[in-house]
C-alpha cells in the first residue's frame, strides 16, 4: 500500500484532490482515506509475490549467516597471527 500510495499517479488522483490545509499542515481525514482506491494484484499474484519475498528473505538470512561466519573466521585468524607475531620466540 505504501508503494502504491507514493506513486505520482496515486498522489495526483487520490490524495491531492482531497488534501485540506489546516493550520498550515496538509491533511487527509479518515473518511477521505476510506474512499481511496488502492490497486491490488489478483490473489494468485499476491501469493506469488509473498513466495518470492519469502525466498529472497531466506537468501538474505543465509548470506548474513555466511558473512558472520566469515567475520568470525577472520577475527580468529587475526588473533592467531598477532599471537604468533607478538609472543616472544621460545627456544625448545
Amino acid at each position: 500500500m505504501n508503494m502504491a500510495m507514493n506513486t505520482p499517479e496515486f498522489r495526483d488522483t487520490q490524495i491531492v484532490p482531497l488534501i485540506k490545509k489546516q493550520t498550515g499542515q496538509a491533511n487527509v481525514n479518515g473518511t477521505a482515506l476510506k474512499s481511496m482506491l488502492i490497486p491490488l494484484p489478483p490473489l494468485a499474484e499476491q501469493k506469488r509475490i509473498v513466495a518470492k519475498v519469502d525466498e529472497l528473505m531466506a537468501l538474505c538470512d543465509r548470506l548474513e549467516a555466511s558473512l558472520t561466519a566469515g567475520e568470525d573466521a577472520r577475527s580468529r585468524l587475526l588473533d592467531a597471527l598477532l599471537h604468533e607475531a607478538l609472543v616472544p620466540w621460545r627456544v625448545n
